[in-house]
């Protein structure tokens, strides 16, 4: 048990001597932050004009391959109720 206090701000821990990773290249880079370019206002007017250029979504030009069939498109064919009923060979 180490008998010196911690320090208030430890930090990054540094390497210890003997470590084989001490000279080991770093697989991360510095994050690299800057201001916004666009104001909050800027960017509403620039969301907003990019709104008004574009038709309103359209659920039939894309349907929802997961979702259930579109109306008029859910009925069975007589030959393939006749292939669900038919029994399977073993």
């Amino acid at each position: 048990m180490p008998q010196e206090p911690a320090p208030a701000d430890p930090g990054r821990d540094e390497p210890r001597p003997g470590d084989p990773m001490q000279d080991a290249p770093y697989d991360w880079e510095p994050v690299i932050t800057r201001p916004d370019p666009m104001t909050e206002e800027e960017r509403e007017a620039w969301l907003d004009a990019l709104a008004g250029e574009d038709e309103p979504f359209d659920p039939e030009e894309y349907p929802d391959p997961e979702g259930p069939p579109p109306p008029g498109e859910d009925e069975l064919t007589a030959e393939e109720i006749a292939g669900i009923r038919a029994p399977r060979p073993r």
